[in-house]
């Protein structure tokens, strides 16, 4: 491979790899502004949209007063109508962080 095609190949795997991820919130109780400011903080390229048809994932959040887990966050991540990831942590921002590492834009 010449130096040419190899730095051609690296600068499109790096334009790829910094794609952004677009959310929708749906069915959540968290704040969207919460969930910004999580995403500011964990991942870097991805952002919530208000057309789910435009989202690459459907994102809902939820502090559960279930009384075994009451006060925690519930993140699931839909993609095509099916359920594809979830977590359950004690803040959201640690949901948002695996939510982020799951949609590989984690800092």
């Amino acid at each position: 491979m010449t130096p040419m095609r190899l730095l051609a190949v690296v600068l499109l795997v790096a334009c790829a790899a910094r794609a952004e991820a677009k959310i929708a919130l749906a069915n959540s109780n968290v704040p969207t502004a919460t969930v910004v400011t999580e995403l500011k903080n964990h991942c870097k390229e991805t952002v919530i949209v208000l057309d789910q048809k435009a989202a690459d994932a459907l994102v809902e959040v939820q502090v559960t007063d279930e009384p075994r887990h009451r006060g925690q966050t519930q993140l699931t991540v839909y993609k095509g109508g099916a359920a594809v990831f979830s977590t359950r942590t004690t803040k959201a921002g640690n949901a948002v962080k695996d939510m982020c590492k799951f949609l590989g834009t984690l800092k």
